[in-house]
């Protein structure tokens, strides 16, 4: 069975909880760990209770448990908030001296065998030279003492993050060290809970099957910020919304070096039009919101699908309806993607799984968007969005940059039809202004872009019969869309073992990893486990799904939503009704014991 240690660091917000959970979750991966990070916060501008949890394994982990086995805790509420969180086994409790602990918690961490250590972090953070903000520094020493690592990984990443001066580097390194030396026990509790490390440890190994000067610790949107420079996107605009606002924070940052024009639009209408007007000059451009924005860009979405313009939007979902619980995640925004915009129009919606897909998927997008002339709809979530995987270094090698059937400009003749009906429903495209470069041509093709119902020219029309065979047109790239894209993804074996297989997920979305670090448990419990994962929603793919006929009892769709809007979607589309549904849709995501408990024996 999977063995894990989980870190938990809480507070206020302003008390440094996530810097301090991502500096320990890139200092245990360099020292041969695999990690997950994930963080919680309220929708407050200031205050709330902060969360980072990290998950450390021996093995790929990318899933949330209950039970912690380290809290590091800044406040007093976060003692009340999850003292009851640690396990049988015991535990360690780090607070400040400031933070008294009352009968009720004492007892409490008696009841639970956990060890406590009160420690006076703003008397080590002075004595080191430094100040209260090195508070945090301290704690994080103290942490890195408790789980047993050698203090010079940690300090090179306080280094490499509070690099303004060599005295700001010194002080936090001392302050570090001063953390450290305050816990006198050797407690090396992740030696005791899972061992050395995959394969003996250090970086001066060079055999683990973590590299970390190769890995990479990163969030779902970093990934998918770095995923859209190395697709070719020139432009991204956007309206900031959780979980969506840290795309454009990133590629700001990036943009020099990118050469990419970001822009914080005055709304998501701006947005989205800004997008649909740059793909239609012939620049890939990118839009990100949540739901909520995906409301007001309905129309521009439907503008897209008539002018037969690519655009590719990030949807971030959150929990909802309405503002909901905006910095929470969920997947509750399915239906509105498969149906967002008036009218009837193909459009492609997909979904991101983990920070890998983040990457490679944004460029898949394009390729679509482009190739069909089509909108399409990038679904993630705020769990992938703001959750810190382990992940090998990106191969932009990987990187097919395809912009569809675009006419030679040597070739044009003037006359091109820009709406040319044809067997597949994907017209000729170029791009306005085009026109032969030869010295001696005046070639200069044209077309009316624009909202109307239009002929091949692009003329606004009214006329009934090019009316019909130009929504006929468009309509025809829905099944040539769906021919072209995958089947879903079987995790765990070939389609033959889903006859032998004793549970078989069906789901999409972050709900992957999850589901796959408990199919390793559910496997060594003698249960035969097969993930169907869909990363290509609409149109759906129904092969694979056809084969589950007359096993229906064995399948189980996971999502988070209580509609189960997914299965619906599959009942629609061949037949199948799988009744089986793990839903959660508290805002929450699945930790790996939601999973689990439905299959105890």
């Amino acid at each position: 069975m999977q063995k894990r240690l989980t870190i938990k660091i809480a507070g206020a917000a302003g008390q440094g909880i996530k810097s301090s959970g991502l500096i320990l979750s890139k200092a245990i991966k360099r020292s041969g760990y695999h990690t997950f990070g994930y963080t919680e916060y309220p929708s407050l501008i200031r205050g709330g209770h902060n969360v980072f949890q990290i998950e450390v394994s021996n093995e790929k982990v990318g899933s949330i448990t209950k039970d912690t086995d380290i809290l590091l805790a800044l406040n007093g509420e976060s003692i009340d908030l999850h003292i009851d969180e640690f396990d049988q086994d015991g535990g360690i409790l780090i607070v400040d001296t400031a933070i008294p602990l009352n009968d009720d918690q004492i007892a409490l961490l008696e009841k639970y065998s956990v060890k406590l250590y009160s420690l006076p972090m703003l008397n080590i953070a002075t004595e080191a030279g430094g100040n209260a903000l090195m508070k945090n520094t301290v704690t994080l020493g103290a942490m890195w003492k408790a789980i047993g690592l050698e203090l010079e990984v940690l300090q090179k990443i306080i280094a490499e993050v509070y690099n303004k001066t060599e005295e700001i580097i010194d002080a936090n390194k001392k302050a570090a060290a001063g953390g450290f030396e305050a816990i006198k026990e050797d407690l090396n509790l992740l030696e005791k809970k899972l061992g050395q490390p995959a394969a003996g440890g250090m970086e001066t190994s060079g055999q683990s099957e973590i590299n970390p000067q190769d890995d990479l610790v990163i969030s779902g949107n970093e990934a998918l910020s770095l995923g859209a420079i190395a697709a070719g996107v020139k432009i991204y605009s956007s309206y900031p919304m959780t979980p969506a606002s840290s795309i454009l924070t990133s590629l700001a940052a990036w943009a020099d070096k990118s050469g990419m024009l970001v822009k914080q639009a005055e709304d998501e209408i701006t947005a989205a039009n800004m997008c649909i007007g740059a793909n239609f000059a012939g620049t890939r451009a990118l839009c990100g919101t949540s739901g909520g924005g995906i409301d007001l860009m309905s129309e521009s979405i439907s503008l897209s699908g008539m002018s037969e313009t690519p655009f590719v939007a990030v949807l971030g979902q959150r929990h909802g309806a309405a503002t909901g619980a905006p910095t929470w995640t969920g997947q509750g925004d399915l239906n509105m993607a498969i149906n967002t915009g008036h009218g009837e129009f193909p459009r492609l919606v997909m979904s991101i799984s983990d920070a890998t897909d983040a990457f490679y998927l944004v460029s898949q997008a394009f390729n679509f968007a482009e190739q069909f002339q089509i909108p399409v709809l990038l679904l993630t979530e705020k769990y992938i969005a703001e959750s810190s995987y382990v992940t090998k270094a990106f191969d932009v090698s990987q990187i097919d940059i395809n912009r569809g059937e675009l006419i030679d400009p040597a070739l044009m003749t003037g006359m091109e039809l820009r709406y040319k009906l044809t067997e597949n429903g994907i017209s000729p495209r170029w791009y306005p202004g085009q026109h032969s470069d030869t010295p001696e041509s005046t070639v200069n093709s044209t077309f009316i872009g624009n909202s109307d119902e239009h002929d091949e020219k692009g003329r606004s029309t009214e006329d009934e019969k090019i009316i019909k065979v130009q929504f006929e047109k468009r309509t025809k790239k829905f099944e040539t869309l769906k021919a072209a894209l995958p089947e879903p993804a079987i995790i765990g074996g070939l389609d033959s073992d889903l006859d032998a297989a004793d549970i078989i997920f069906i789901t999409w979305g972050s709900n992957k990893t999850t589901l796959e670090d408990a199919a390793e448990i559910l496997r060594e419990q003698g249960k035969k486990v097969q993930i169907i994962h869909f990363s290509y929603l609409w149109p759906l793919k129904t092969e694979t799904l056809m084969k589950l006929a007359g096993k229906e009892n064995k399948v189980y769709v996971v999502e988070q939503n209580i509609r189960g809007q997914f299965a619906e979607l599959i009942k629609k589309e061949t037949g199948l009704n799988f009744t089986n549904r793990i839903l959660r849709y508290d805002s929450k995501p699945f930790y790996l014991e939601d999973i689990l408990e439905q299959f105890k024996n």
